[in-house]
């Protein structure tokens, strides 16, 4: 089965995920190219597989118009030529929405020519059939998205993590780690932690800014010695291991969610996370434990972190979460699955399977 994919360029979408998932599904026979016009207009698929078609719509007008329209077109030409598309729903639109107008329409032309779509989640699953209606009549998967232990060192010690940031090893350390978007909300954690009255704590800001704008924002709120440190630039792979080797817990306090791969990091680095009661953040609650993820309602308060920096301390968590759900090869086996079905059924019934087991 040859498959193309779109995007698969980590070093732009800064993240290992596709590398994770195909690297497992080529143990399985599947021959795998990375999406390009060339490739697209002559080559010769079964499957289409779309994970991020936002991607042009957080560029400039010129980008985004000449990418988004070039996407549907190649995806409109290659359904012609009887390649399956199938879409993975990470997002249900662009972070940050920049083209409110033309961004709904680039939506709906493009559900409307899907022949499949996998969801990571159950919520995620009714957020996208509620979203776009055309999806409600062809196939769909609830497939979890993979861990992510294989994709970064964890040699480091905390304590030697914690001298490399100057941290004291009796510190208690709060972690943002990830791309900063006005979605992620990075400034009102600053702002709480600031209020939350924490002497003996420290916040650490660790990712790239999405704009000058997002780099202002958390710069002007952060002064000289107050205990948070900020490292905002894109951190090496070889470098992640320190943040969430020095942290005690992760916090992150989106505005609106639907999956976290952020989430998913920090139980993968065996750390506790705090995250609102949002999309499928209280479903990963439930798969993996209240032990190990922490949902706040609403806005992240003071109090509420003062009491999740006492949850985190608990003694009697188990060493490692239980991500046994989250394991890539059960992964591929599964997208492989939902690829048989679609090159193999002419005329798709409508259903919606959940790892892998089809339901009604």
């Amino acid at each position: 089965m040859r498959v193309l994919i779109f995007p698969n360029d980590r070093s732009k979408i800064g993240n290992p995920y596709c590398d994770l998932l195909y690297g497992n599904m080529a143990q399985l026979g599947v021959l795998t190219e990375p999406f390009s016009p060339s490739r697209a207009f002559y080559g010769k698929y079964d499957i289409f597989h779309l994970h991020w078609p936002e991607y042009y719509l957080s560029r400039s007008l010129p980008k985004a118009l000449v990418g988004s329209l070039g996407l549907l077109f190649f995806v409109l030409w290659l359904r012609l030529r009887g390649t399956r598309i199938v879409w993975t729903a990470h997002n249900l639109h662009s972070h940050n929405k920049r083209y409110p107008v033309a961004e709904p329409w680039f939506w709906r032309v493009l559900t409307c020519l899907m022949h499949g779509y996998i969801a990571l989640s159950e919520t995620s699953a009714h957020q996208a059939r509620a979203e776009f209606p055309s999806l409600r009549s062809i196939p769909g998967s609830v497939i979890p998205h993979g861990d992510y232990r294989s994709s970064y060192p964890a040699t480091i010690t905390k304590a030697d993590a914690r001298l490399q940031l100057g941290i004291s090893p009796v510190e208690s350390v709060l972690l943002f780690f990830g791309g900063i978007s006005p979605y992620k909300n990075v400034p009102h954690l600053i702002e709480t932690f600031q209020r939350a009255a924490l002497p003996d704590a420290t916040l650490l800001i660790a990712g790239c800014p999405a704009t000058q704008n997002d780099d202002r924002a958390v710069k002007n709120l952060v002064k000289q010695g107050n205990r948070i440190q900020l490292h905002l630039h894109r951190i090496p792979t070889d470098q992640v291991q320190v943040f969430f080797a020095a942290a005690d817990l992760v916090v992150l306090p989106f505005l609106e969610i639907m999956n976290s791969g952020s989430a998913i990091l920090a139980l993968s680095f065996d750390r506790p996370v705090l995250v609102p009661n949002r999309g499928s953040l209280p479903e990963l609650q439930a798969q993996v434990g209240s032990d190990w993820v922490r949902t706040h309602p609403d806005q992240l308060s003071p109090s509420e972190l003062q009491r999740a920096i006492a949850w985190s301390r608990n003694e009697k968590r188990e060493r490692q979460p239980n991500l046994a759900g989250f394991s890539w090869p059960s992964i591929a086996r599964d997208t492989l699955s939902m690829y048989e079905r679609l090159v193999t059924t002419a005329s798709p019934n409508n259903y919606i399977s959940t790892y892998g087991t089809d339901r009604a």
